[in-house]
């Protein structure tokens, strides 16, 4: 395990001084993956961006977790979306 790919739940828990049951909530959701070492739980960093926007979400406009997890689904449907637009369009640009 690289040191520098992984960081540690508790981190996160006290950099943004949020209650780790809330890390843990957002677990059981199955809105983020940990991967578990001895008796430490950690995110990848890839994740940390996702991570911190579900933190933001809760702390800064006060959403719970249930339309936390709404709001990142409609997300990833956009995203999704958006790539199938660009596809169409660079396959339509073939025909002009």
């Amino acid at each position: 395990m690289e040191k520098n790919e992984f960081i540690l739940v508790e981190s996160i828990c006290q950099y943004h001084n949020i209650d780790p049951t809330f890390i843990e909530s957002l677990i059981d959701l199955d809105l983020v993956k940990v991967i578990k070492v001895e008796n430490f739980k950690y995110f990848k960093t890839d994740d940390l961006v996702q991570i911190e926007k579900m933190i933001r979400l809760h702390i800064d406009l006060g959403i719970n977790l249930e339309g936390i997890d709404v709001v990142v689904n409609l997300l990833n449907q956009i995203e999704i979306l958006e790539e199938e637009l660009r596809s169409f369009k660079k396959r339509l640009s073939v025909f002009e």
